[in-house]
């Protein structure tokens, strides 16, 4: 069907008043129900305001946090990190609490018990070695001004990294793990830790365990920063249903819900585990009063602590008195808007119509010219997905060749894989990987791309197939990745950017940073 046709006329204008009439209703719709339930929709938005800055915040840190865990587990691959010399360390961890600020400590410990933790005291940097020499635990602690050193102070310490809450998930996983919420040792205070493992010698009777702390205290005060109201009150939940409320009950600790002195916590979290009301506001009355709560996950994935917050009613009638005097102004422009929506939407119903989602022939033309102007920095050619032309067997190594370029182009500014191009620009086909089906070669695509990259990247790559001179040629398109990709292999993970036509593996250093620098 045209989109001159006169059928098609009659259905575009009739989606277009459907279209009008149902976004007019999603947009007055709102507004309307905002004038019944102004409060509600005051507490939900104050709430998430103090929230989701400090959410988003410490997402972005727990992704940097992570790929920092990693440079740092592939420094313990290297050779570069032993506890046999801990100080040796130094200029390689020391940078790492200096600059990133979201680190609050960094430990390196063994199987044996022996740990070297970093961390910052004012200006300073402290270093607390922990030995065990004869079954007798030691801890030598040294204050660094640069990289001049105080004397050191050495007593008996009780302290064991293998009894950490980091140490044993870790173990024996190429990972990165991250604990619930629980109290540091030394500083008592809260936070998470990222933490990985790397086996020394060729078995894993020995492992080396690098874990990354990061402070909710800093979330917790980010979130008091915002000011929700006056009276309101902020706790952090675990999923184990234990709550940290500095200021509402003494000490730096965490408490089970029924040990909380905090009434109106327990109820909040009754009425919200109840009645399954995750990053919704609800109502509650409290010593005569009303009150407006929420929680809100730190980490929408693993699910493993909450934010509470909890406002009284009476904060918010300043707000509601402000928003009524917008209403109309709020009607009259859901109206406009549903209005240009419907347009735009009903244009690209014809442009639907008129051009199909993949067009083969297009991409055929857009082949031939990424084949006239050659190998660059966004464009890389291979002759077959998986089997090596002069043996004609597969091999992992041709797999991880055109994978190393994929994550080169995620890493970078994106760019264009064509499969079953030859050096020279010439079409050969992927026939000789002896796929079942086109199907099949796509299948296999992503199942690399899982195994090697991630799934998680898949949605910046756009793999597809088609016969182009009588030979099935694959095309991904790889679009810059906002988080960084590190390629996994037989000998552990590499980080690969695109310069010139080729994919370039950077060293540890030069990995970490141009992973700041992209970020």
């Amino acid at each position: 069907m045209s989109a001159s046709s006169p059928t098609f006329t009659r259905t575009f204008f009739r989606d277009f008043i459907i279209a009008l009439i149902a976004l007019t209703i999603v947009g007055v719709g709102p507004v309307i129900y905002f004038t019944i339930q102004a409060q509600k929709d005051v507490s939900e938005a104050i709430i998430e305001r103090s929230t989701q800055a400090a959410m988003s915040e410490f997402q972005a840190v727990g992704s940097t946090l992570s790929g920092s865990v990693r440079i740092a587990r592939q420094w313990a691959q290297s050779g570069m990190l032993s506890l046999e010399d801990p100080e040796s360390m130094n200029h390689l961890l020391f940078p790492l609490i200096r600059e990133e600020q979201p680190v609050f400590g960094i430990s390196i410990a063994d199987t044996d018990g022996r740990s070297y933790y970093i961390n910052r005291e004012g200006s300073q940097i402290r270093t607390r070695f922990t030995s065990v020499e004869n079954g007798v635990r030691q801890e030598t602690i040294r204050f660094w001004n640069q990289d001049v050193s105080s004397e050191p102070s050495t007593a008996p310490s009780k302290y064991d990294p293998r009894g950490r809450p980091w140490f044993f998930p870790a173990l024996g996983s190429d990972d990165v793990h991250w604990t619930d919420a629980y109290i540091f040792y030394t500083e008592k205070t809260v936070g998470v830790t990222a933490s990985s493992s790397v086996s020394i010698g060729d078995t894993d009777d020995y492992q080396l365990v690098v874990a990354f702390d990061l402070s909710l205290q800093e979330v917790y005060n980010r979130i008091h920063e915002l000011q929700p109201s006056p009276n309101s009150q902020v706790v952090i939940l675990r999923r184990d249903e234990a709550v940290y409320s500095p200021g509402i009950d003494a000490g730096p600790e965490f408490l089970s819900i029924e040990d909380t002195t905090n009434e109106l916590i327990r109820k909040a979290h009754s009425a919200w585990s109840r009645d399954s009301l995750d990053e919704r506001s609800f109502q509650l009355s409290h010593e005569n009063q009303r009150w407006w709560c929420g929680f809100y996950p730190l980490d929408r994935i693993r699910r493993n602590a909450w934010v509470g917050v909890m406002i009284p009613a009476d904060d918010l009638l300043g707000d509601v008195q402000q928003r009524r005097g917008v209403i109309l102004s709020i009607i009259l422009a859901s109206i406009l808007l549903a209005a240009l929506v419907s347009l735009a939407l009903a244009g690209r119903k014809i442009r639907s119509h008129t051009r199909p989602l993949f067009n083969p022939d297009e991409a055929r033309a857009r082949i031939r010219s990424i084949l006239e102007l050659g190998e660059s920095q966004r464009r890389e050619f291979k002759s077959t997905m998986r089997v090596n032309l002069h043996t004609g067997k597969p091999g992992k190594e041709i797999e991880i060749a055109w994978l190393k370029g994929v994550a080169g182009f995620l890493n970078t500014d994106g760019g264009t894989l064509l499969i079953g191009v030859n050096d020279d620009a010439e079409i050969v086909g992927i026939e000789a990987d002896k796929f079942e089906s086109a199907d099949h070669a796509q299948l296999h695509f992503k199942n690399l791309i899982a195994k090697h990259i991630g799934a998680e990247f898949s949605k910046y790559i756009d793999f597809r197939t088609l016969i182009i001179d009588d030979k099935l040629v694959g095309i991904a398109e790889c679009q810059r990745a906002e988080e960084p990709v590190f390629l996994k292999h037989t000998k552990g993970e590499s980080f690969f950017i695109r310069h010139g036509p080729s994919s370039d593996e950077l060293p540890i250093s030069q990995a970490l940073d141009y992973i700041k620098r992209r970020s």
